[in-house]
């Protein structure tokens, strides 16, 4: 399916610590022809979004220096309308509603499944 996505002019950010999850991501999100920044930290994010121009982020919520519903809700302060989607290994109700209400516009469960992502990709892009 991936090769029916043309993202060619479009960058993504991918916030992801966990280094396999980035590189899946990374490896599915190439063959769209995207742009893909990534890093393993919400404060880069941050600093990414300030600096470069996004088109969506995958943002996971459990990071290393920061919460990642936290960081969206200072993006969203300066980007309202940059499309960001949580993922989470932690998929329930209460994860899913923090992280709608933080300013997330959707919502992955990891392990991420490939069609999952596309879904994902042509709702937002």
């Amino acid at each position: 399916m991936a090769e029916q996505i043309d993202l060619t002019g479009k960058s993504i950010l991918i916030v992801e610590d966990e280094p396999n999850n980035r590189e899946l991501l990374e490896i599915m999100l190439s063959e769209t022809k995207a742009n893909v920044i990534s890093t393993a930290y919400g404060l880069e994010a941050f600093s990414i979004v300030k600096e470069k121009n996004v088109d969506l982020i995958f943002m996971d919520i459990r990071l290393p220096d920061s919460n990642g519903l936290e960081i969206t809700a200072e993006i969203r302060k300066t980007h309202p309308n940059l499309p960001i989607i949580a993922q989470t290994a932690f998929a329930d109700i209460e994860n899913k509603e923090k992280a709608l209400y933080s300013g997330c516009n959707d919502f992955m469960a990891k392990p991420i499944m490939e069609d999952e992502l596309y879904r994902m990709l042509v709702a937002w892009l």
